[in-house]
């Protein structure tokens, strides 16, 4: 690519005359003033000190730092956890297991729908995050079992999906066939008798 000048230069003129730079004017100083606009010079200008407005043309203008959101809570509310860890005693809830809880599992995925909604009361709907939908666990059942065995899962009802609702749905665990209710409580899934851990 070639570059051509718009206008030649004087024949026999080896180079072009540069103009030099001045200060401004105190005429442009008035004239910026009468206008409402604050008059700066570039001329020693060090800093870039100016609002955005008044930035000299060619400047690069500063993107004004984004304020981070506040991270979503996702997860059971604190009094919700403590309703789940006294049901469990301390111990993981699934069948057969005899390890010491430590994650509060939800039966109803928190993808599936999420778990930020207004009302996230104990007793009340949105049930995602209701001592019903809560499971207590091990690290182990939590994170890795339910993840890897996701038709087990939803054969004992540890995993949820579609229209069923934790209040309804029994499952298997440590204290038999169950259902949680949203106060602590523990039912048998066929009598409906309460059932104490």
């Amino acid at each position: 690519m070639t570059l051509t000048r718009k206008k030649e230069l004087a024949r026999g003129s080896k180079e072009m005359k540069r103009t030099e730079i001045k200060p401004m004017s105190d005429d442009r100083r008035a004239d910026l003033a009468a206008a409402g606009r604050r008059a700066f010079s570039t001329f020693n200008l060090t800093t870039t000190t100016l609002p955005q407005s008044d930035m000299p043309r060619g400047q690069k203008k500063q993107k004004a730092a984004k304020k981070k959101p506040a991270p979503k809570r996702t997860g059971f509310p604190p009094a919700v956890v403590a309703i789940i860890k006294a049901r469990s005693g301390g111990w993981c809830e699934f069948p057969d297991c005899g390890d010491e809880a430590t994650d509060c599992h939800h039966r109803y995925p928190k993808a599936a729908g999420g778990t930020n909604d207004a009302n996230n009361s104990p007793t009340e709907e949105p049930f995602k995050n209701t001592a019903s939908n809560g499971v207590h666990a091990c690290w182990w059942h939590n994170q890795v079992w339910v993840e890897n065995n996701p038709a087990k899962a939803a054969a004992i009802g540890m995993k949820l999906k579609g229209l069923q609702r934790p209040l309804e749905e029994p499952m298997g665990t440590r204290y038999g066939h169950v259902r949680f209710d949203n106060h602590g409580g523990i039912f048998n899934a066929t009598t409906g008798e309460q059932v104490w851990a």
